[in-house]
């Protein structure tokens, strides 16, 4: 199995894209209902990460009730679930959610986590200073994997031997003694440290929890080469602690921002996964793509794992399983480049080699890739970025609801910078925001969506057309006759 991260609605995805009995630990962390909009700024203005928002406390609990509900039935007959919650909430979540989908004899515990060492007060309250994690196993019995995790003492103590309740004496008639290093873990997790405000593992993300939590729980729940699952995965940190521990992992997240960084996150840590619902070229044009980002895009389609952003050398990903090294550039493949890439190549002990363009490569850039696969000193392969990323096909369709309708695009590598309705017209000819002899409802509408209450009448056929457009001038039409 291949390591995923998806951007989507995590219902949704989960039945597109899961088995049903494969995992073997779901750890996330939900939306806690704080009834915040996290938000991050930077100098394209305030960017989203989410809204954690819910009108009343019943549409939350119904809210973790339909996930986990589904969830359960993709774990293992042995596997294990914990969610990572606000203690506010937490009573609620257990008795009216996780008991009736489980059972109270599936209820395994309650994990502390110490998450402030001081605070502000509060006012004819307790300061509340810990999180809550619920765990449940799919198992009624306990017949489940549990790897005793110990941590060290602050201080080694020790303690006498015992056997049948008397301290064990030596041949002198001594006490034996033994020197105690380290402990069980308990359910209070008191020395794992929140993630520091800068610096460390932080990689800006508002709801982001230290590594050492699932870390812990993937090391006593689970084995090596089982499954990890994170449906709310945020800024990766489960993924990536899944990886550091050879299992494997899928993560799910359906804020753009949350995938975005869950990606670089992985790729800087040199971890290998595969994208779903939402490859670059649907989250924003080639054209936008940093040289990095495209560079990625590219490795992570030949089934590479890209090498860190700056990386200095020549190569910009590599797949060990094929022994193949990487480069992708958006000018044209010289000679020059060629052989400085057979060079990085061979350093590093690769006999493969991929080098990927847009444009094609020079003539002598192409020779001298020819020489070296006939010589067996490098079997290197020059390649298009269509040969790739496939032939440019973009594909348009429209969804009527109500008086509502609304262009859904697909496979677009350029920006889209237009949306041109027509209403009732009959000409075959691609329109491109030109006012033609026929009604336009907006020539320049830049959005996907119309909504045509009041500008047509009801039960009659209209014929409805929208040309879409691409920072490339590429235009896509589509039309529908429908009866509103």
């Amino acid at each position: 199995m291949e390591n995923l991260v998806i951007l989507g609605d995590n219902i949704v995805k989960t039945k597109k894209y899961l088995k049903k009995g494969s995992v073997h630990l779901l750890y996330t962390d939900p939306p806690w209902k704080t009834d915040k909009r996290w938000l991050n700024s930077d100098d394209e203005g305030t960017i989203g990460y989410y809204e954690d928002m819910f009108t009343t406390v019943e549409d939350y609990l119904e809210f973790i009730y339909d996930r986990v509900n589904l969830w359960k039935e993709y774990l293992v007959s042995n596997g294990h679930l914990v969610l990572h919650l606000h203690s506010k909430y937490s009573a609620d979540i257990k008795v009216q959610v996780l008991d009736k989908i489980f059972s109270p004899n599936q209820y395994r515990g309650t994990i502390i986590w110490p998450c402030k060492r001081w605070t502000a007060s509060t006012k004819n309250i307790f300061n509340n200073v810990h999180q809550d994690l619920l765990w449940y196993t799919n198992a009624v019995d306990y017949n489940y994997i549990y790897n005793e995790q110990r941590i060290p003492l602050e201080k080694p103590r020790k303690r006498n031997l015992v056997r049948d309740r008397k301290s064990m004496r030596d041949e002198s008639g001594d006490v034996v003694y033994k020197t105690q290093v380290d402990t069980p873990v308990t359910d209070v997790w008191y020395d794992i440290n929140p993630v520091p405000n800068k610096g460390g593992e932080r990689v800006d993300y508002p709801t982001q929890k230290p590594l050492a939590i699932p870390d812990r729980l993937i090391k006593t729940l689970t084995n090596e080469g089982n499954i990890v699952f994170d449906p709310f995965m945020g800024s990766g940190t489960t993924l990536v602690a899944a990886s550091n521990l050879n299992r494997k992992f899928i993560g799910m997240d359906n804020e753009e921002t949350a995938f975005k960084k869950t990606k670089e996150r992985l790729r800087e840590e040199g971890i290998g996964f595969k994208t779903l619902n939402g490859e670059p070229i649907n989250v924003k044009g080639i054209d936008e793509l940093s040289d990095y980002e495209y560079q990625c895009l590219i490795v992570e389609k030949l089934k590479g794992i890209p090498g860190p952003k700056g990386s200095d050398d020549g190569i910009d990903g590599r797949n060990k399983n094929t022994n193949t090294s990487i480069a992708v550039t958006r000018g044209r493949i010289t000679r020059q480049k060629v052989s400085q890439f057979e060079a990085d190549s061979k350093r590093e002990g690769f006999k493969n080699g991929i080098f990927v363009s847009p444009q094609k490569p020079t003539t002598t850039a192409k020779g001298l890739a020819a020489k070296m696969r006939m010589s067996g000193s490098f079997n290197l392969v020059l390649m298009l970025e269509e040969d790739v990323l496939g032939k440019y096909e973009p594909e348009v369709k429209l969804e009527i609801n109500g008086f509502n309708v609304e262009v859904i695009t697909s496979g677009f590598r350029n920006p889209i910078v237009n949306y041109a309705w027509f209403v009732n017209c009959d000409d075959d000819r691609i329109y491109i925001f030109k006012d033609m002899k026929y009604k336009v409802v907006k020539k320049e509408e830049k959005t996907g969506m119309m909504d045509f209450t009041g500008k047509l009448e009801s039960g009659r056929v209209h014929h409805i057309k929208c040309v879409v457009s691409d920072s490339k001038g590429h235009a896509m039409p589509v039309e529908i006759n429908h009866m509103f």
